[in-house]
């Protein structure tokens, strides 16, 4: 019963801090398994530059998701701010300053995350091919999207609410949003369509 009891706890903060413990993490680890010949150093601040870029090109798109979803909040269907609020007895202004907040967090949050792997991809590590962006792009827009609509209709069930088709859909539609953010970064940047 304890671990059930710390489930329900930790349910509201459950999508962002996987997402952003997930941003960390391959912040933390990705640059020291690919450095090769590098130092950790200059792994590191490799992959920090590599962040730098992917927030200064992928802000727009992240503002463009979090503030174009907007409407979905406004509909009741579903949003990135936590269905607790959505569900609660909270003002509406509230939840949509939460889901614009946390929405263009989670946008740079993948294109961190994608940036990194590409630059991963560069200095070698083995990634899966066939993308029409790099590799690292792709996975690393599915860890975020996939994170978040896993833990986002988990939470559903954790207020007892029935996740119905309409709010499922939703769901998994700013995933999929959130899954595009680290490609829309790379051809921000200057990418090209065909991966490295």
């Amino acid at each position: 019963m304890p671990l059930h009891r710390l489930a329900e706890r930790s349910a509201p903060l459950s999508v962002p801090l996987f997402v952003f413990a997930l941003a960390a993490t391959a912040l933390l680890v990705v640059p020291a398994v690919a450095a090769g010949p590098l130092s950790l150093a200059e792994a590191y601040l490799i992959a920090v530059a590599l962040s730098i870029l992917a927030v200064a090109n992928g802000a727009p798109y992240a503002v463009v998701v979090a503030v174009g979803t907007l409407p979905l909040v406004w509909l009741d269907s579903a949003g990135y701010a936590s269905p607790e609020a959505a569900v609660g007895d909270t003002s509406r202004t509230g939840v949509a300053v939460h889901h614009v907040a946390v929405g263009f967090g989670y946008g740079l949050a993948s294109a961190c995350v994608g940036s990194v792997l590409v630059g991963a991809e560069l200095a070698g590590l083995p990634l899966p091919s066939g993308f029409v962006v790099p590799s690292g792009a792709a996975v690393g827009g599915l860890l975020i999207g996939g994170a978040f609509v896993s833990l986002q209709s988990w939470r559903y069930r954790t207020l007892g609410t029935a996740l119905d088709w309409r709010t499922a859909g939703t769901t998994v539609g700013l995933g999929v949003l959130l899954a595009l953010s680290p490609a829309v970064t790379y051809w921000q940047f200057g990418g090209r369509l065909g991966g490295l």
